[in-house]
């Protein structure tokens, strides 16, 4: 179990983290989260879809890396096979949180569980004086960066809402042996509703630049036949 605790340099002056280019750490996640502003760059590796938490009730955008629960048919031992990396993995295992002592504070956490961290091989947290290493000061603003898309990403979502964009879709698949096999809980934007926005809506779509995601998620669907051929290669091993 991941335990996130805040990085510090009296704690940490010596810790050193690995890199992994497998991302082994959601070799068994089915589906991750996006951020609007990089629908495009996803579009052409994941599906994108929107999934509804069944507690809060609210809509996140996700990549699909598999077609059932615990199936990532992007995970390699040999490296990642897509060429876009979604910003949601690759801070792991850090990760910018509210400080315990001051909500209105954001920290730097870490996972201590993960065993990329060690004393001996790696990115440095902290220099011989105690001070961040630049490892640690971009990565802080690259994490500050994603939580700010994020809150935009949950804007953009609520846009799609109102103007009743999003759709529940139920996705029926069928393997080589003939078998099918229905996908539930998948929402996505309506290509129908959209042609049906007044010219007024419609701007206003474009004036928010909310096109060019709302394009790149309708394109994406397109990717689901790749996972189909994914899976068929991987049953042929």
């Amino acid at each position: 179990m991941p335990n996130f605790v805040a990085v510090n340099k009296t704690a940490h002056k010596n810790t050193k983290v690995l890199e992994d280019k497998t991302f082994a750490h959601v070799k068994s996640q089915h589906i991750t989260s996006l951020v609007v502003h990089e629908f495009s760059r996803a579009a052409h590796e994941y599906p994108i879809i929107f999934v509804k938490d069944a507690k809060t009730e609210k809509f996140n955008a996700v990549a699909v890396f598999g077609l059932k629960q615990d199936e990532n048919l992007f995970y390699d031992e040999k490296g990642w096979k897509a060429r876009y990396i979604p910003e949601s993995i690759q801070g792991y295992p850090f990760l910018v949180a509210p400080d315990q002592n001051d909500k209105e504070k954001q920290i730097l956490v870490m996972d201590d569980e993960c065993k990329r961290i060690n004393t001996e091989k790696g990115h440095a947290l902290f220099d011989e004086k105690g001070e961040q290493t630049e490892f640690v000061s971009k990565l802080g603003g690259f994490l500050t960066e994603h939580v700010i898309r994020h809150q935009t990403t949950q804007a953009f979502i609520q846009v799609l809402l109102d103007y009743k964009l999003i759709i529940h879709q139920t996705l029926e698949i069928s393997s080589v042996d003939k078998k099918k096999t229905n996908i539930d809980g998948m929402y996505v934007i309506s290509e129908e509703a959209l042609g049906k926005l007044s010219d007024k809506d419609y701007l206003d779509l474009r004036k928010r630049g909310f096109l060019p995601p709302i394009y790149a998620s309708l394109f994406s669907l397109s990717r689901i036949g790749d996972l189909l051929r994914m899976v068929e290669e991987q049953n042929k091993k």
